[in-house]
């Protein structure tokens, strides 16, 4: 009998990550800041899915252990970018017998379980695709796939429409979902203004205060 759903999250090393904040804050506060949105993420799905697979794909040692210590599957991202970090984690998921996997980037400010439920629980018809998109730039921030890799992955700029025109080519069904608080990603200032709006007493607003950015 196959498994449910393996979650994945890739991360990339702090000190690599949040370029276009770079204008705003310092080298440290960006690496603080990841770092904060990949523990988040990691204790929200641990706490809110205790039972269903993890798996974290990243070129960080650090992230690597801090994932083990949660209970989830670390894999070696390789540094060949994203769409190969989550191939890599797509064999994973086929080895070890998922029939699905919910890949979710681990830089979303508001982590709500209704939307995640949403998104999980959506009625799967294999091979299906469901994408929730980031307003920001159109991207994929979270894309629940049945079978794993039932697609090509073309992450970056637009990808929730070149991951619509993959399942079209292998005629698999798909929506797109439009989700307030996983299509807020925190990549750059207009998203952390968006934030702050949204989420006023938010848990990231005294980060925020601390590093100026509610008064630029």
């Amino acid at each position: 009998m196959k498994k449910k759903l393996n979650i994945v999250l890739p991360v990339r090393s702090p000190e690599k990550a949040k370029n276009r904040l770079a204008p705003f804050l310092s080298d440290s506060q960006r690496s603080q800041l990841s770092l904060l949105l990949y523990r988040r993420s990691l204790a929200f799905f641990r706490s809110e899915w205790p039972s269903t697979h993890l798996t974290v794909v990243t070129d960080s040692s650090d992230i690597a252990l801090e994932a083990k210590e949660f209970g989830a599957f670390s894999l070696k991202d390789l540094g060949h970018g994203l769409n190969k970090a989550v191939d890599s984690a797509t064999k994973i998921s086929c080895s070890m017998g998922f029939s699905s996997q919910l890949i979710v980037h681990s830089d979303i400010g508001i982590l709500d379980r209704n939307e995640f439920s949403e998104l999980i629980d959506s009625k799967i018809t294999p091979p299906q695709v469901v994408i929730a998109k980031a307003f920001s730039d159109g991207g994929t921030n979270a894309m629940l796939e049945s079978p794993p890799g039932v697609i090509s992955h073309r992450y970056g700029k637009n990808s929730s429409y070149l991951h619509q025109e993959e399942a079209f080519k292998v005629g698999a069904d798909v929506t797109v979902l439009r989700l307030p608080g996983i299509g807020l990603d925190l990549d750059t200032k207009k998203d952390v203004k968006e934030y702050m709006r949204i989420m006023p007493n938010g848990p990231l607003i005294d980060y925020f205060k601390r590093w100026g950015l509610t008064s630029r």
